[in-house]
């Protein structure tokens, strides 16, 4: 839906060339290392936004205490409601329900959460749906299948631990052919294997 996208990089205040860093569906423990990552992109792509939806917003002032302790500064969703409020901040915190589907579509590098934990993944066919390549730490247990449908075609980016992400992210946000290609084939793969079931 491209008025969803238009709607989301609207919220975001996105300037066209703008690379978007969503980190969805995290879980406790994982933030903390997204922080880690972003730190390490942001020393070569210093106007990188970073989205953080978790998968519970009740964990919302946790994460919020997080971020002041690294000196990041942030926004709550709700600050930018209608875009009044626009974003200036290089974080922005999720703290609305429902709305991860459409931030995928403007993700530059799209992780899927409860997955550098152990806590079985989310599903990544949501961010591959918009045509994006989708990043995943070592815990799919529970999206198997999406998961091989994904790596199939080169389009599931499965990483052990943080560093690898950061250095696989930065590999892809330098070569942005390989990235679009990559993310061509997830929405490909998706729409084939939906037509098939």
């Amino acid at each position: 839906d491209p008025a969803l996208e238009v709607r989301v990089r609207g919220i975001l205040n996105l300037q066209p060339s703008q690379s978007v860093f969503i980190a969805g569906s995290t879980r406790g423990g994982e933030e903390a290392m997204i922080l880690d990552v972003y730190e390490r992109i942001l020393g070569q792509f210093p106007d990188m936004i970073l989205v953080i939806a978790p998968r519970h917003i009740v964990r919302t002032p946790a994460i919020e205490s997080l971020l002041r302790r690294r000196g990041f500064r942030y926004q709550l969703r709700t600050e930018l409601k209608g875009g009044n409020a626009p974003r200036t901040a290089p974080v922005v915190l999720v703290n609305t329900f429902g709305e991860l589907f459409g931030f995928y579509s403007v993700g530059t590098i799209n992780f899927c959460g409860a997955s550098l934990v152990p806590l079985g993944g989310q599903n990544p066919l949501e961010a591959a749906v918009w045509g994006k390549a989708v990043f995943y730490g070592p815990s799919m247990e529970d999206f198997l299948d999406a998961k091989a449908l994904l790596e199939g075609v080169g389009a599931g980016i499965p990483v052990s631990g943080p560093d690898l992400l950061a250095e696989r992210a930065v590999w892809f946000l330098r070569h942005p052919q390989e990235l679009k290609a990559a993310g061509d084939r997830a929405r490909e793969a998706v729409l084939t294997s939906q037509n098939a079931a």
